[in-house]
């Protein structure tokens, strides 16, 4: 997994979250209470619908979505279609999975 969330501390009205990557990278998130406690959901699943909401916009490729949840792109797969979202594919994202798959000696 590239990066992980966890909730740092609950302070006042707000979660403060952080994402660190293997490099070392971080960046900080707050969240304001009302929303955790409206949505419901856990900071695992409110990373997933990040993930999911930039892959539907065409912001990250289904290979880097799949990275950052730490799931194999089939599972995503998964996930999308039981959402009703389409895989987007063009050629570059052909490449990038070439790449990863040449990177794995699977190829």
């Amino acid at each position: 997994m590239n990066g992980t969330w966890n909730i740092l501390t609950e302070f006042d009205e707000y979660y403060f979250c952080f994402l660190s990557s293997k490099i070392g990278e971080t960046m900080s998130l707050v969240i304001p209470q009302e929303v955790m406690k409206a949505s419901g959901l856990s900071e695992d699943e409110l990373l997933q619908e990040i993930i999911l909401m930039l892959f539907q916009q065409e912001k990250i490729s289904l290979g880097k979505a799949s990275e950052l949840l730490g799931i194999p792109q089939f599972k995503f797969q998964s996930l999308l279609s039981e959402r009703g979202i389409c895989v987007h594919y063009d050629v570059a994202e052909f490449q990038e999975d070439v790449h990863y798959l040449k990177s794995k000696n699977w190829l």
